[in-house]
């Protein structure tokens, strides 16, 4: 008599969580310093120096790095991964500028407010005594970013303010500023686009950097480099439901402008592993230039890019992101 071999199946219980493979972001972004285009990996694990010495002090990447930790981290117990490529600066980029004209003489004291590339971040309140000149005033501008470690380095010369983006080529060509809450005798301040930044980073074949086998949840690709959007769309498309393996991820690529622009830009695309962010363009006004909401588009990706990784890390905490339970 033959009996009937034992097997064991272990079934899994339905509130638990497989282990489909690991879940990471990847933030893609030009690096001032980088000697070379560089997956680095782990950088959730480093501190705010090496961070610094990585992505260099007050630059974009760095700011947009932290901000995806601080969506990440803040209320969470449970860090998700993520990777960064630093990006070489093209050899003929140049920066991009921005303008702030002061016009009059004030009459009266007050405070002027200022905000420079993210009102979040770089916002700065201008005392104006009575009788201060243009000029006086644009020092007064230039001396409240003096002592700021940000993306941009601010210069003025009779009564005409600079900002100049740090970063080279096409990133700064979407910096925002906004002017708020004029005092008497000053007739006019006018924001304006000044030099236009060029030549982005080249990332042909970028995406050879990532290994094979390593899955990206969510990928940011900044805005800057939308010339070259199919690098990473075509990337992640074809990991798309492959065979005998979970590969699959969404790029993020922030966009701004008019909202026309916006719609005919994204109902051109046919990608199914691509969101965009969109961020509308502020109409003609002479006290502000570039987003209505003055904060990076890329910035908020980040952001959300940091939250949506907690959602998908087991055992990571929502509730400081949740509004309604």
């Amino acid at each position: 008599m033959i009996s009937k071999p034992s097997v064991n199946i272990t079934i899994a219980s339905a509130t638990s969580v497989l282990d489909i493979g690991g879940r990471k972001n990847l933030i893609i972004s030009q690096t001032p310093g980088a000697t070379v285009n560089a997956l680095v990996t782990g950088v959730q694990d480093l501190t705010q120096t090496e961070l610094d010495t990585l992505l260099g002090a007050g630059s974009y990447a760095r700011v947009m790095v932290q901000q995806w930790l601080d969506a990440n981290r803040i209320g969470n117990n449970v860090r998700a991964e993520l990777d960064v490529i630093t990006l070489l600066d093209d050899v003929a980029a140049t920066a991009a500028t921005k303008t702030i004209t002061v016009v009059g003489t004030a009459s009266a004291a007050g405070n002027i407010d200022v905000s420079i590339l993210s009102a979040k971040l770089y916002t700065a309140t201008i005392a104006v005594a009575s009788s201060d000149t243009e000029t006086q005033v644009a020092d007064k501008i230039t001396a409240a970013y003096a002592g700021v470690v940000a993306p941009f380095t601010v210069g003025n010369a009779s009564g005409v303010v600079t900002v100049t983006a740090t970063d080279l080529g096409t990133i700064g060509n979407d910096y925002g500023i906004e002017i708020s809450n004029l005092v008497a005798g000053i007739t006019s301040i006018t924001v304006a686009s000044g030099v236009t930044g060029a030549n982005p980073p080249t990332v042909t074949d970028v995406m050879d950097l990532v290994g094979a086998n390593v899955r990206y949840q969510g990928i940011l690709w900044p805005t800057d480099l939308e010339a070259a959007l199919s690098e990473v769309t075509d990337f992640l498309d074809a990991r798309f439901n492959v065979a005998n393996n979970v590969l699959d991820g969404v790029a993020f690529m922030g966009k701004s402008d008019t909202l026309a622009n916006l719609k005919s830009a994204v109902n051109a695309l046919n990608v199914k592993s691509l969101v965009v962010p969109g961020e509308e363009i502020t109409p003609a006004n002479a006290l502000k230039s570039g987003p209505e909401v003055v904060h990076p588009v890329d910035w908020t990706a980040a952001t959300f890019m940091g939250i949506r990784a907690r959602r998908l890390t087991q055992r990571a905490s929502i509730r400081s992101v949740v509004v309604v339970n």
